[in-house]
């Protein structure tokens, strides 16, 4: 066991990640290791190196906050700082070790931080866990406006985003379902769902073709916006 938690800061705002070094300096037994502003960089830098935890912000471009924390393999303990309070009992789901709400106060920090050191100095986290994977439901249940309905996952294109609703095409069927992006992203696969746009997630076994700025999806040509662009090829070339 180190003496030392190593740890990384992920938020696509410099000042947060300015705040959360400030405070870990002034703690014995926190030591950087590095900053990241994306998700997908965290992940990549999480398969070579080592470290203890991770301070991790919920909303940011591409990949979110809990999408990352789900596809961390190595997982250290995690630290959720975001100004969001509504995402706390997801991100608990998740076993994360605290929750930090945005602004948050030095006392706040280092409790938080005790806690993870705690838990390390007992033997509950000697290394970071490698996380088996689990098979996936090949389905999920949607609620219509009159009735709840069983929808197979491979038979899902994409969901296009509606005003209030989400049109969930299942190719010659098309589900309108009263949820936001966030809720149905829960119900989805993160291996082979992906959001590509605002107003899109896509299943990425029924891709016919990636040209510049547009994926094609049978007759559909769904465009990858910019935000979202980087974690998309990231996605596609793992």
């Amino acid at each position: 066991m180190t003496k030392v938690l190593k740890y990384i800061a992920v938020d696509d705002e410099p000042l947060a990640i300015s705040k959360i070094d400030e405070f870990a300096g002034q703690v014995s037994f926190l030591e950087k290791v590095a900053d990241f502003s994306s998700g997908i960089d965290a992940i990549a830098f999480l398969k070579r190196a080592k470290v203890d935890l991770v301070f991790m912000d919920i909303n940011m471009e591409g990949l979110d906050g809990l999408q990352t924390i789900e596809l961390m393999n190595p997982r250290p303990q995690v630290i959720i700082s975001t100004a969001y309070s509504q995402h706390a009992l997801r991100g608990f789901d998740l076993d994360v070790c605290d929750y930090l709400l945005k602004p948050f106060s030095f006392e706040r920090f280092v409790k938080a931080v005790s806690r993870a050191w705690e838990k390390h100095c007992a033997g509950q986290v000697n290394e970071p866990t490698v996380v088996k994977p689990v098979p996936d439901k090949d389905y999920i249940f949607l609620r219509t406006s009159n009735k709840i309905q069983r929808v197979l996952l491979q038979n899902i294109r994409f969901i296009k985003g509606l005003s209030d609703y989400l049109e969930v095409n299942c190719g010659e069927e098309r589900i309108l379902v009263l949820m936001s992006f966030e809720e149905i992203s829960k119900l989805l696969p993160s291996k082979d769902f992906i959001r590509v746009h605002r107003s899109y997630i896509i299943n990425m076994q029924h891709i016919n073709s990636v040209e510049r700025n547009h994926v094609q999806i049978d007759i559909e040509s769904i465009p990858i916006s910019q935000s979202y662009r980087q974690a998309f090829f990231q996605f596609v070339k793992r």
